[in-house]
């Protein structure tokens, strides 16, 4: 999960770049968005400047949203996210470009297990990116200094990297981030997998779990309920099947997101049987494809 603390001048050189938004994003956007694909231009602009209501959505999700990975809002995994970044990338190790995913980790770590923030790159030093899971209502919880810090991170924006507290790290001397390229075609090189009950129970999940954090009510009780019962359901046909599917390390990733949107939610679910059910079955699970999946790629998704 990315770093909490926060550098006070960063944050509010961040909330003035977070209320710019709406104006600053016409200023600029055709020169950070010309060399951009066709779908990372439209996702990004249809993006900035919005705002999440539910805690959820993250930084690996906005990444991987934007480089069309996936097509819903919520909360993705580093695991689910690195998924991406072994069939669908490659590390850059030349100057970054746009449409490029950079990746911070904490230094002095091992880089695959301590991922702390992602951003798309843009031209002129400028970002995309989502802060981190926090949302609106879940900010308004707290005391007053917080909300001034934790508010820009319940918007999509664009800005400079340099006034990004968690892209910033990238100028410190013991800097831990890497670049990548990537294939924004990754549906169609997915294409075996993105089908069938597993398939479409996940992708069923995942959109509920982006109306909910994009949804203005403040009670989401009724959705939420209706979220946890599919979810209950759908996660015992994928504890059933073949561990050895081409396209079950993909699916496991997949839940591994569910489950940390749960986990960090501010929906009061916590204590549901469906989420219990969900961890006790990934957490079961993961030493399974540990033994059996012991090819380089699976072993860098699998790190924690």
């Amino acid at each position: 999960m990315p770093k909490l603390c926060i550098n006070r001048l960063l944050a509010a050189k961040k909330l003035i770049t977070a209320i710019g938004v709406a104006m600053s994003f016409f200023i600029f956007s055709e020169s950070s968005l010309a060399t951009l694909s066709e779908i990372q231009s439209q996702r990004i602009q249809n993006l900035v400047d919005q705002q999440t209501y539910h805690n959820g959505p993250n930084c690996y999700n906005a990444a991987s949203y934007i480089s069309g990975f996936t097509d819903y809002l919520y909360q993705s995994s580093t695991m689910e996210l690195k998924y991406y970044l072994a069939y669908s990338c490659h590390e850059n190790q030349k100057k970054p470009a746009p449409g490029d995913i950079l990746i911070v980790a904490v230094p002095n770590s091992i880089f695959e297990k301590s991922m702390a923030h992602a951003v798309v790159m843009l031209e002129n030093e400028n970002i995309f990116e989502k802060g981190s899971p926090t949302a609106l209502y879940a900010v308004e919880k707290f005391s007053q200094e917080y909300r001034k810090t934790f508010l820009p991170y319940t918007y999509y924006s664009i800005s400079n990297i340099q006034n990004s507290h968690y892209a910033g790290d990238i100028f410190r001397e013991d800097r831990n981030i890497k670049y990548y390229s990537c294939d924004t075609n990754f549906k169609s090189l997915n294409k075996k997998c993105e089908m069938g009950a597993l398939y479409e129970g996940i992708k069923s999940i995942q959109k509920q779990l982006q109306a909910i954090s994009l949804n203005k009510k403040r009670d989401v009780s009724t959705e939420a309920k209706i979220l946890l019962d599919e979810i209950g359901r759908t996660i015992e046909q994928f504890h059933q099947s073949d561990i050895q599917d081409d396209c079950s390390l993909y699916y496991f990733t997949q839940w591994n997101s569910i489950l940390w949107h749960i986990q960090n939610s501010d929906l009061g679910i916590g204590e549901h049987s469906a989420y219990q059910k969900v961890d006790q079955i990934i957490k079961s699970m993961l030493p399974k494809y540990l033994e059996l999946k012991t090819d380089p790629l699976s072993k860098f998704i699998l790190s924690e």
